[in-house]
């Protein structure tokens, strides 16, 4: 076996407002490339200086407020792409999609749109921006790549801590689940944390309100999608719960993979 290399995935939910669970994180786990979603953070307003202490070179695609992915990597970054090309509407320049090689990988985070409720226009947005994702995908679907992120979709069942109370529902519709399934029937990528737990139910985002963490009402929405020759090196897939139950955490916890190179 090669080396080991560590990633971590997370929404963090403001890169801001975690900056002392993010740099424990980073000192505890020692990661060698993290992807990060909802930064919230303009590119020119990101918190450089709070990591210059730190081994990591940092990629950002930003926006005020809202959305906003990054990338930290010990090795050089060279950024493939940042967003998609696909004309959103009223949904364009959303920071949702960071797409770059480091480390001997091709490694993406990616943050998609939640969807609102079935039908409504950021719905269907949604419904397209993972098109446009797929055919990303199925260029790509040759090389060692990986995909992590907050999908914003409960694949399974196994998924969702209720599965009758979500059914039908945004994030656990049919029509959504058909995206992710095609990304594993279709173009070969393997969801790399259930391939090693089975039917074993963990989540990766639980409601702030009506102490969802406590009560464990989470939902799986957290992914790590590899390509089919970059599946078989993972040694480890993992949830890191405790990083949710800090406090003023995000309300996703980090997922970590371990990948050998």
């Amino acid at each position: 076996m090669g080396a080991l290399c560590k990633i971590i995935s997370w929404n963090i939910n403001s890169v801001r407002s975690r900056i002392g669970i993010f740099k424990q994180l980073l000192a505890e786990r020692n990661p060698d490339i993290v992807l990060l979603q909802e930064t919230k953070v303009t590119d020119d307003a990101f918190p450089y200086q709070e990591f210059e202490d730190t081994p990591y070179n940092i990629s950002v695609h930003g926006q005020k407020s809202y959305n906003g992915v990054a990338i930290f990597s010990k090795t050089e970054i060279d950024v493939i792409q940042k967003g998609f090309d696909k004309d959103f509407g009223d949904f364009n320049g959303e920071a949702r999609f960071l797409y770059v090689a480091t480390n001997g990988l091709q490694v993406a985070s990616l943050y998609a749109p939640n969807g609102q409720e079935v039908g409504a226009f950021q719905y269907y947005y949604k419904l397209a921006f993972y098109d446009e994702l797929l055919s990303l995908m199925r260029e790509e679907k040759s090389e060692d790549f990986l995909i992590g992120g907050d999908f914003n979709i409960a694949l399974t069942d196994d998924d969702v801590y209720n599965p009758v109370a979500w059914a039908g529902k945004n994030t656990c519709s049919e029509e959504e689940r058909k995206k992710m399934r095609a990304m594993i029937l279709d173009l070969d990528f393997h969801d790399v944390w259930r391939e090693m737990h089975g039917e074993a139910r963990e989540y990766s985002w639980w409601d702030y309100r009506f102490q969802g963490f406590q009560k464990n009402y989470g939902l799986r929405i957290d992914y790590f999608m590899a390509s089919a020759s970059l599946s078989k090196k993972v040694q480890s897939c993992s949830v890191l719960k405790q990083y949710r139950a800090m406090e003023k955490p995000s309300d996703h916890a980090p997922i970590e993979i371990e990948i050998s190179i």
